[in-house]
């Protein structure tokens, strides 16, 4: 983990502190996110977390998650900023305004293509989420774990590990695991309260993704899309990319999901998920994007219509 000792001390000597990350937080963001500003104030810093989108209302129940606030219109200059679980800047969106005008920025990331956007980078590709590399910083400095950081950590890792069940939970990960659970965490509760927790309006708007199902390369590549206008038009706030990935993998015969969603006008979020077999931070890489084996992404401009048979055309070619 490049640059560990310089950030290490980093935390120790700045004052002033800035955390994001990206458009649409999920729970690996959000999770870390708090788990860093728990950390930063233990130490007596002055923490302030903005990200351009709210977070999701089922992350709410999280210690401290009223801290992380939408004002992009902020004046202050922070000494330190640092961007979590991101490997490009157009990810924060925004924000990005904001972290370029800060004195020192850091960049904490474990996606495969991460070649670091800071003075300072923490990368490691073979970590499960950004959470279990905030709790070996946490380890480093020391700070003590608590329940509160714990249930931030365990989150984080939660959501990023697709329930423990992707490949990128390892040994490592469950001996971390392991140890947070130490601090009397209800486990039951909180899967209960992130997966089992959606409000009507989210499930209409899966139905209607759901409604524009295609499967092609012999039924093995499933894609839905979302057009910002459907998602006004449900009412939900948002609909979480595991919920829609994790019903196509679902189909017996599908090795790769993909979701395109629109983020707003022309701006589209590809998100690539797969059982085992196809290598989708290869598939993202073909659009610019990247990630992990099982799980990546890309941002592409232009009409939905267009890039979804663009990217059908791209991977019947690739597979």
């Amino acid at each position: 983990m490049d640059n560990l000792y310089a950030i290490k001390n980093l935390l120790k000597e700045e004052n002033n502190f800035l955390i994001t990350s990206h458009i649409r937080p999920d729970g690996d963001a959000i999770g870390s996110q708090l788990a860093l500003a728990y950390l930063l104030k233990r130490l007596r810093k002055k923490v302030t977390i903005i990200n351009q989108d709210k977070i999701p209302q089922h992350f709410a129940f999280l210690p401290d998650s009223h801290l992380i606030s939408t004002n992009l219109e902020t004046k202050k200059i922070f000494d330190v900023a640092i961007i979590l679980d991101c490997s490009e800047w157009e990810r924060i969106g925004k924000v990005k305004e904001i972290v370029q005008s800060s004195k020192i920025i850091i960049n904490i990331d474990h996606h495969l293509n991460s070649y670091g956007l800071g003075r300072f980078n923490l990368l490691n590709s073979q970590a499960s989420s950004v959470g279990e590399m905030i709790f070996q910083i946490a380890k480093e400095i020391p700070v003590e774990l608590d329940q509160a950081l714990a249930t931030l950590l365990y989150t984080a890792i939660l959501t990023d590990t697709g329930s423990f069940r992707f490949s990128n939970s390892n040994s490592f990960t469950h001996q971390i695991v392991s140890e947070l659970l130490t601090h009397n965490l209800n486990s039951s509760k909180i899967y209960n309260l992130i997966y089992e927790n959606n409000p009507p309006g989210m499930i209409n708007l899966l139905a209607l993704c759901l409604s524009t199902l295609t499967l092609f390369c012999y039924k093995k590549v499933a894609l839905v899309s979302l057009t910002e206008e459907t998602r006004k038009e449900s009412k939900a706030e948002h609909i979480e990319t595991e919920m829609v990935t994790n019903l196509l993998l679902s189909i017996a015969s599908v090795e790769v999901a993909i979701f395109i969603r629109e983020i707003k006008d022309n701006m589209l979020r590809i998100n690539f998920r797969s059982k085992d077999k196809v290598d989708v931070n290869k598939l993202a890489r073909l659009f610019g994007g990247g990630g992990h084996k099982q799980a990546a992404g890309c941002t592409l401009y232009g009409q939905i219509d267009l890039v979804q048979k663009n990217i059908i055309k791209e991977i019947k070619k690739y597979l």
